[in-house]
C-alpha cells in the first residue's frame, strides 16, 4: 500500500453528483499498522469483501464499499484495533464517531 495519511469511511453523493468523502485522518504509521491488523480478519469477517478491500486499498484506505451486511463487523475490528495498536489509540475518538455516524451503521 502507498500508505495515506488516513481512512475514508464512506462517501456521501451531493447534488451535483459529485461526492463528500467523510474521511479519518491519521498518520502513515496508524493507517498502515491498521491496515495490516485488519486484512487478515477481513476474510472471517467479511468474506465477500476481503478481497476487495485488500487489494482496492493501495493508494487509499477505505471501507466506503464495505457491504451493510458486514459493517458491524468491520466497525468491532477497526475498534478492537484502535485499542490494541499504539498508533490507532489516538486517533480511535475520531474513528468511533465516523464509524457511528455512517448510516450502515445505524441500520443494523
Amino acid at each position: 500500500m502507498s500508505t495515506p495519511g488516513g481512512m475514508t469511511i464512506r462517501a456521501i453523493k451531493q447534488d451535483d453528483d459529485t461526492y463528500h468523502w467523510v474521511e479519518v485522518e491519521m498518520n502513515k504509521g496508524a493507517c498502515a499498522d491498521l491496515f495490516a491488523y485488519m486484512t487478515p480478519a477481513m476474510y472471517e469477517i467479511a468474506p465477500e469483501y476481503a478481497e476487495e478491500f485488500e487489494y482496492s486499498n493501495w493508494e487509499v484506505f477505505s471501507i466506503h464499499a464495505a457491504p451493510e451486511k458486514y459493517y458491524r463487523n468491520i466497525y468491532n475490528l477497526i475498534m478492537q484495533g484502535a485499542d490494541r495498536l499504539e498508533s490507532v489509540k489516538p486517533f480511535k475518538a475520531d474513528l468511533k464517531a465516523a464509524l457511528e455516524a455512517d448510516p450502515r451503521f445505524k441500520s443494523i
